[in-house]
């Protein structure tokens, strides 16, 4: 975990303040006893590594006497941004559990009303051990294969683009300082909870292997309008299945976890909605259609019911095909960013391409 960001980490401001000479640099053991006492605490310190995943015995040294002391690894900057030689060794941050940097607030009020109007915020937490947890924690089968097998340095090239392409398309980025520290997994947060126009949605999930999930956004919800579907027996909705099409209409997927009991809370809650139910196989909507703008969709024909597509094109909307060969690898499921754009995995050519 030696690039563990669970912090916000803006390596400029981090540079700035190594450069101030702000974070003491450790470059012996001898340093880290030193400096390291209870009641003197720095809130961040830095030592230097020249591999993410393998260290020499100093560095391995250091780094454990600086974890023993309740630090967390915030991020690696490389010597470009921190002042040194180019091919030199990379600065590993740490900052204490109980004094992190200042996290970043939301500026807007939490609200949906569309799928496809230009995303102005979001949240992220760049986080490896969400790809490293504990086995019984697994909520599929790609997620059991991978326990222990990430390649973090991957994992951050591919964080670092997709927040770059937001930042570049002006959206607003907003970083947390959560700590995960249980093994959990809590990547798919549009599934345990959903905002339907100023309403928190928390649904009952369809695995138990996930209700933990739902807990996190019950509080998230303290304060502000919410709907809790997480008593209700059977009425099971998970926000991959519940996408806004235009005004209040909204298709509801009925598959593998969504039921029809969910979708009757829904339409009991929510009277002035339209709420469309769209039966399926797959694991949930997203992955079979989704909004790329305003009466435009991109939708897996092979999978989805012809009437829901009928229903569509009657009512105007331009279908994109996508190409059923790439579902496996969610072709369907892109990030919609506005004036027509979305956010793709490049893998998927053939549907991009369309």
């Amino acid at each position: 975990d030696l690039i563990n960001e669970t912090f916000p980490f803006h390596p400029h401001k981090q540079a700035a303040l190594v450069v101030r000479k702000e974070v003491p640099i450790l470059n012996a053991l001898a340093e880290a006893e030193e400096l390291l006492v209870p009641e003197s605490l720095p809130p961040r310190v830095g030592t230097f590594v020249y591999n993410e995943n393998r260290t020499d015995e100093t560095s391995h040294q250091i780094i454990n006497r600086i974890m023993s002391f309740d630090y967390i690894g915030a991020g690696l900057l490389l010597p470009e941004e921190y002042g040194g030689r180019p091919g030199t060794q990379k600065l590993l941050v740490f900052y204490r559990k109980d004094s992190p940097p200042r996290a970043d607030r939301l500026s807007l009020p939490v609200q949906v009303h569309s799928e496809f109007g230009r995303l102005r915020e979001v949240i992220v937490s760049f986080t490896p051990e969400n790809a490293q947890i504990h086995a019984k924690y697994a909520i599929n089968d790609v997620a059991r294969q991978n326990v222990n097998n990430i390649d973090p340095i991957a994992f951050k090239d591919e964080y670092n683009l997709f927040v770059g392409t937001m930042v570049d398309h002006g959206i607003r980025v907003v970083h947390t300082n959560a700590i995960g520290s249980e093994g959990k997994s809590a990547i798919f947060t549009r599934d345990p909870a959903y905002v339907v126009g100023t309403t928190l949605v928390v649904g009952r999930l369809g695995q138990q292997q996930r209700v933990y999930e739902s807990e996190s956004m019950r509080q998230i919800g303290q304060g502000r309008p919410t709907l809790d579907l997480t008593g209700e027996p059977g009425a099971v909705t998970e926000g991959g299945d519940i996408i806004f099409i235009g005004g209040k209409k909204l298709a509801v997927g009925i598959g593998q976890r969504t039921t029809a009991a969910g979708l009757e809370k829904l339409r009991q809650a929510f009277p002035d909605y339209e709420f469309i139910a769209v039966p399926h196989a797959d694991l949930h909507l997203d992955v079979l259609f989704t909004m790329v703008g305003e009466k435009k969709c991109l939708a897996d024909l092979s999978q989805l019911p012809e009437a829901f597509v009928t229903y569509l094109r009657n009512d105007g909307f331009t279908v994109i095909e996508a190409d059923p060969a790439e579902q496996p690898t969610l072709g369907c499921n892109v990030v919609c960013v506005g004036d027509n754009k979305v956010i793709a995995v490049k893998e998927n050519a053939a549907t991009n391409q369309r």
